[in-house]
């Protein structure tokens, strides 16, 4: 694999990315974008240090992704709800997987009722989240962010955007 660096990208809102291309093994051409400094989410009260944008052939963002990161960045706290919600869906519907995965691994009820809780409201999601880990775009149509889990810690977990809505909830 080989790295060469081009000029930076700067954009008025989202900031300034170091700008690399990068050819692959299969002689595939991939640009790099990485943000310079954090990225503050406001609505979200969460910093990122890690902003990234991976585009296969092209060498700059298209102008739709462009939209959709500056809609996530400025995220108003007013719409929080329309994570939350999601997020709180997700766990509703994975949460028996995770105590069972706890338990086969010999932790105890009350462990698992610490790792695991059960939650009422959506609001309560941002209990389960620990630190923000990155926003990404340029890999898929949407744009996304991550999170460290409280309750799954091999994993992150993702939220993505499309047309400035909350698209999909996933762990990876």
């Amino acid at each position: 694999m080989s790295r060469r660096a081009l000029e930076d990208y700067v954009h008025p809102i989202l900031g300034v990315f170091e700008r690399s291309q990068v050819i692959n093994h299969l002689n595939e051409l991939f640009v790099d974008f990485q943000k310079k400094g954090s990225t503050s989410i406001a609505g979200l009260g969460y910093e990122f240090h890690d902003f990234s944008i991976f585009l296969k052939g092209a060498t700059e963002p298209p102008d739709d992704m462009v939209a959709d990161l500056v809609r996530l960045v400025n995220w108003p706290s007013s719409r929080n709800h329309e994570i939350e919600a999601r997020l709180f869906q997700y766990y509703e519907e994975n949460r028996d997987r995770y105590v069972e995965v706890w338990d086969d691994n010999g932790y105890s009820a009350e462990e698992i009722a610490k790792l695991v809780p059960t939650i009422k409201e959506p609001v309560e999601v941002w209990k389960l989240i620990e630190r923000p880990r990155y926003i990404s775009g340029g890999t898929w149509p949407e744009v996304s962010i991550a999170f460290d889990s409280k309750y799954d810690e091999e994993h992150e977990l993702h939220i993505s955007f499309a047309n400035d809505k909350v698209s999909e909830v996933w762990d990876e």
